[in-house]
């Protein structure tokens, strides 16, 4: 697929998705006192931005952009889930992906179909 998409100037952006525990410190604590020290909240975030590295892939990572920017996760999350977004968290969502959309270039580099001519 990769040279099939390569060869037709077709991009991907990966983007990573939250994940309210490895976000929110009362939350991972609760699930560590659970489950014991047995995960790994970043573990998922290394291995995309790997993959991505090595496939040529961009990747875009919410958590770690939710972090950089000191967003409270409980202000963009579903309050009653721990993985859906609320209204303001699509936004953010939508936002940050059109800007790195634009960042890339890729907007002025987009297919646009053929006019259909009235005849």
């Amino acid at each position: 697929m990769h040279e099939f998409t390569r060869e037709r100037d077709i991009d991907f952006l990966l983007v990573e998705g939250l994940f309210k525990p490895a976000l929110d410190t009362p939350l991972r604590e609760q699930v560590l006192d659970a489950y014991g020290n047995q995960f790994d909240f970043e573990k998922v975030s290394g291995l995309l931005r790997n993959y991505s590295k090595e496939a040529g892939i961009e990747f875009l990572s919410l958590q770690s952009l939710v972090r950089s920017r000191g967003i409270d996760i409980n202000e963009i999350l579903h309050s009653e889930d721990t993985m859906h977004l609320n209204r303001k968290g699509v936004e953010l969502y939508a936002s940050v992906i059109a800007e790195r959309i634009r960042k890339l270039g890729w907007q002025e580099n987009a297919w646009q179909p053929a006019s259909v001519s009235k005849e």
